[in-house]
């Protein structure tokens, strides 16, 4: 149903979040050049199943387009998360409901 779809995020939220990380890079980069220590990049969000599961979707699309990882080594951290915390994106278009179509491999 479309009131309840939640993602995944168009190709604008994808591009904004990816420039968005790429200056955090570039700061901590920039930090730990001057001050010689090392500062890790914590991203953390509430404990909805929804933002959890599109932060999720935007860091590995962030580690497979810009970082040049593979889509199985960019969901490797999050796959190992047990219980999982993420969602399946519903089906938003205006049809029946149908059977899921199941799982698309990315690689």
């Amino acid at each position: 149903a479309l009131a309840a779809d939640f993602g995944p995020v168009n190709l604008g939220v994808v591009h904004d979040f990816c420039n968005w990380m790429e200056k955090k890079f570039k700061l901590q980069q920039e930090e730990e050049r001057l001050s010689g220590c090392r500062r890790e990049i914590v991203y953390y969000l509430s404990e909805n199943t929804a933002h959890q599961t599109n932060a999720a979707f935007l860091i590995a699309t962030y580690l497979v387009t810009k970082m040049q990882w593979t889509p199985d080594r960019a969901w490797a951290p999050f796959g190992c998360i047990k219980p999982s915390p993420f969602a399946p994106y519903p089906d938003a278009s205006f049809a029946e409901e149908a059977a899921s179509p199941g799982c698309v491999e990315a690689s």
